[in-house]
């Protein structure tokens, strides 16, 4: 069974095209460089399964695993310092993504005929590194020393609904985003040293504030790979490449580095300006925002543009042009990594170009 394979030990090296059997030119399903290519090198970290209920499941995706709101769920995860028990799972990790991981690549789509690869997990706990220690490790979650409306690891159920919502309305508009695909409540999370501890117990405890409510978030994405995980690995940025020719229906040999760096180029640019014209504002478009096949993702932090005019803090308060000179200096940061100065200067001129066009276009 397909949910069986999902949930082994290690699964991030296969894509199958679950649910696509019917599906018309299967050349161009979004595999990428295929699943080999892409476990090569990942960094994983140890998960268990916690005491979790299934909230929300999506009724808009046609999915490859069982979720029943009201029931638990293998997904319902989170990481553990437990050098990798016997009942648990190996999740990729990428340490820019410091509370989620990959749980696998496979194929399905929506009911509106879009395909999505990647699946991931979000507030699993917190996987961290320090200059004594390179390689990722499993820190127990603790309130935030600075941020005192965050705990490390945790996602709350407010921001995950937030992000539900934002989610379903940018794609009904146009936008290029992930899809969530399920929201889980944890009635459990994992302490020091792999042991369990309930919710009251790990609030009284000092693991989690008082107003957190954890949950793990399920996502979809073509790639979850954003801006800043490809600086220096030419392998995702040919992975995208060959995702979006796939999804264009196009011939991976006649649309290059070049052609794909354009349309990355253009389609941030107007799903910025779709973003704006609909009067919403992010406030956060730095390269961990934007995936490498264009999509603006992690939406908790959308407001309406009235929403931001009533914040007295002006540090705080979002803008177009915060948001546009955000994305447009991240992403030319990022592109200039890929061509030459001349080069990027033509590709922040289409960025302008394209913001405006499509802001002005009914």
């Amino acid at each position: 069974m397909v949910e069986q394979a999902f949930h082994k030990r290690w699964v991030a090296g296969s894509i199958p095209a679950v649910g696509t059997e019917n599906m018309k030119n299967k050349e161009n399903l979004p595999i990428g460089i295929g699943g080999d290519k892409l476990a090569e090198g990942r960094e994983t970290l140890p998960a268990v399964e916690v005491k979790n209920v299934v909230e929300w499941v999506n009724p808009h995706l046609q999915l490859p695993f069982d979720l029943r709101e009201g029931k638990p769920s293998k997904l319902g995860m989170f990481l553990t310092q437990e050098d990798y028990p016997e009942d648990g799972y190996e999740l990729e990790v990428h340490r820019q993504h410091k509370r989620s991981g990959i749980i696998g690549h496979v194929i399905f789509k929506d009911d509106e005929g879009r395909l999505y690869r990647d699946v991931d997990v979000k507030g699993i706990g917190y996987a961290f590194n320090d200059y004594y220690n390179p390689r990722l490790a499993v820190r127990p979650p603790v309130p935030h020393e600075r941020n005192k409306e965050s705990t490390w690891g945790i996602l709350d159920e407010g921001y995950a609904r937030s992000d539900i919502d934002m989610s379903e309305k940018f794609l009904k508009a146009g936008i290029r985003t992930h899809r969530d695909i399920a929201l889980i409540k944890l009635n459990e999370i994992i302490g020091s040293g792999g042991r369990r501890m309930g919710i009251k117990e790990a609030k009284e405890a000092g693991n989690l504030r008082s107003e957190d409510e954890p949950v793990v978030l399920v996502r979809a994405f073509g790639t979850r790979m954003r801006l800043e995980d490809a600086y220096d690995k030419r392998e995702l940025i040919e992975d995208a490449r060959l995702l979006v020719a796939q999804e264009l229906g196009l011939d991976p040999k006649k649309f290059n580095t070049t052609d794909y760096l354009i349309w990355l180029t253009k389609t941030t640019a107007q799903n910025i300006a779709r973003m704006h014209k609909h009067g919403w504002l992010h406030g956060y478009l730095s390269d961990h925002n934007i995936t490498l096949d264009g999509r603006i993702v992690d939406l908790d932090s959308v407001v309406t543009e009235k929403e931001a005019l009533r914040e007295v803090d002006d540090e705080k308060r979002k803008s177009r042009g915060e948001d546009y000179g955000r994305a447009e200096e991240n992403i030319m940061e990022f592109l200039g990594t890929h061509v030459s100065d001349v080069s990027l200067n033509g590709l922040r001129n289409i960025f302008l170009k394209d913001y405006n066009d499509e802001l002005g276009r009914r």
